[in-house]
């Protein structure tokens, strides 16, 4: 059912689960997570989606999981592993990046990948809920460009998309759908 134009509740097999379209960026991420804690109270809060390689071998393609996230600015932000994924350093960032240097700035801090959302997301939740992060690697993030993603910027961002949609139903979903090892039954988090 529907509680917003963006949260959405249902079942999963015997999962409760809430999906909520956070936005680009980490202050939209922060503030629609915020506004969703008014209507659920969950366990754990998954933060799913695309990010930028930016150091060898994570390539478009790599489902990727975090142990912490550094945002734009502070310490890094603890998170829980999704068990048996490559754990990296995501950082946050506040706009795409696309050029080599920050590219290298962000590898020089300890980055493996880059995104938009996740510091925001696990701001929000703090200490309500356990978080993990779960990202699938859609370019690389200020390096070799892109062949695909040439030309015209409407064209290039249609193609992005598309890219990044097939990505995430091939290589995130099913491992989403996995979960992470069954915890003993709890009552239902949602109120």
């Amino acid at each position: 059912r529907l509680l917003s134009t963006r949260l959405c509740v249902g079942r999963v097999g015997d999962r409760t689960v809430a999906v909520l379209r956070c936005g680009v960026g980490p202050r939209r991420a922060a503030a629609r997570t915020r506004s969703a804690l008014q209507h659920i109270a969950p366990r754990e809060v998954w933060s799913v989606g695309s990010c930028g390689g930016l150091s060898d071998p994570w390539t478009p393609g790599s489902v990727v999981t975090a142990r912490s996230v550094v945002p734009p600015e502070g310490p890094p932000l603890p998170v829980v592993p999704v068990p048996g994924l490559p754990v990296v350093s995501v950082h946050t960032v506040r706009a795409p990046v696309f050029d080599p240097g920050r590219r290298d700035h962000l590898r020089a801090r300890g980055g493996d990948v880059c995104e938009m959302e996740a510091a925001g997301v696990v701001e929000a939740v703090g200490r309500r809920a356990t978080v993990r992060v779960l990202k699938v690697v859609s370019d690389l993030a200020g390096g070799e460009p892109d062949p695909a993603l040439q030309g015209r910027k409407p064209v290039a961002m249609a193609r992005f998309h598309v890219r990044v949609e097939r990505l995430v139903r091939t290589r995130l979903v099913p491992r989403l759908l996995a979960g992470p090892p069954p915890a003993a039954p709890e009552p239902s988090a949602f109120r």
